[in-house]
């Protein structure tokens, strides 16, 4: 009597799952599998037919093809347990948002405003400032209760209609949180680079504030709120330039203590808004809800300029 294996390994991250499979020309175990061994780093587990799931002699012969289907379905469940295994742990770093009052031509002015009181640090005075090392790489600061603010002035309309928020037109509003997408893109602690993402804002008073450039390099075209921004005017890439912890000046970099985010909206003009005459650049969306539950929507409510100029320096 014959005896047919078949072996397979696949790494993963580091971890080595093996996979044995034995084969032997009984009509109780159909020809498909005697044992199933993994290991991964260092742990192992032997499977039996007589109890994996149960054996197979026990069950009419047209089941056999649902008992090939779930040890596979249970093979794969190992499969994925041994990538997560073999993957770091997401973490968040600490940053310190700096909300520059001038924009980067450092000429003139921005309009997302710091308060007066200085970088805006993880864990002091109400700030949450992070970045996510998980899936998205966004960079993050969220403010509650009072003592700190960051304000967004709409005193640049492009574009108005019906679901404008009412009194948001040359208002100033303080808003909840700011997030530069995927700010880990192709990231190298090391190295100077640049590359352009997307920007998104939360307020209590009125809908997100969105910038949603179809070009972005970071976040590509796809995601939700495309197609109600960028209209009537494209929104603006956010551009950002990396610049590693360094004692001396180098390149466009300089001397820094912590590596660090330099992040602005394109600054390029694309004419006169055809709607207020006030020049078109650095161009965000108000995104609105309309309707209640399954009849609601997001609107376009409304194109602003907003520009500003941040730094975001890792604190890890």
């Amino acid at each position: 009597m014959s005896i047919n294996r078949i072996a397979s390994s696949v790494f993963i991250d580091g971890a080595v799952l093996v996979m044995a499979q034995l084969a032997v020309p009984r009509a109780d175990r159909g020809g498909f599998l005697d044992t199933i061994e993994f290991q991964v780093k260092g742990w192992r587990r032997t499977e039996l037919p007589y109890f994996w799931p149960f054996r197979q002699s026990h069950v009419a012969i047209w089941a056999k093809g649902v008992l090939r289907m779930f040890r596979m379905m249970i093979a794969s469940l190992f499969v994925t347990l041994a990538a997560a295994a073999g993957q770091p742990k997401c973490s968040e770093i600490p940053v310190q948002w700096t909300v520059n009052n001038m924009q980067v031509d450092g000429i003139n002015p921005t309009l997302i405003t710091n308060d007066g009181a200085g970088a805006y640090i993880d864990g002091q005075s109400g700030v949450t400032a992070f970045v996510t090392t998980c899936s998205t790489g966004d960079g993050i600061v969220a403010l509650s209760g009072t003592l700190r603010a960051i304000a967004f002035h709409f005193t640049a309309p492009l574009y108005t209609d019906q679901f404008t928020p009412a009194g948001l037109n040359g208002s100033s509003v303080n808003v909840a949180s700011v997030n530069v997408r995927n700010i880990m893109y192709l990231h190298n602690a090391a190295l100077e680079y640049t590359f352009t993402t997307r920007l998104g804002s939360n307020s209590s008073q009125f809908g997100p504030f969105r910038m949603l450039s179809l070009a972005s390099q970071a976040i590509p075209a796809g995601e939700g709120g495309d197609n109600v921004a960028n209209v009537p005017y494209a929104d603006a890439l956010v551009s950002v330039h990396h610049c590693p912890k360094s004692p001396l000046a180098n390149g466009g970099c300089p001397a820094l203590a912590h590596e660090t985010f330099y992040v602005y909206p394109d600054p390029a003009v694309y004419g006169t808004s055809s709607f207020t005459g006030l020049t078109v650049t650095q161009v965000g969306t108000v995104m609105v809800t309309v309707g209640n539950g399954k009849n609601s929507q997001t609107v376009n409510g409304g194109q602003f300029s907003m520009p500003f100029y941040f730094a975001i320096s890792l604190l890890n």
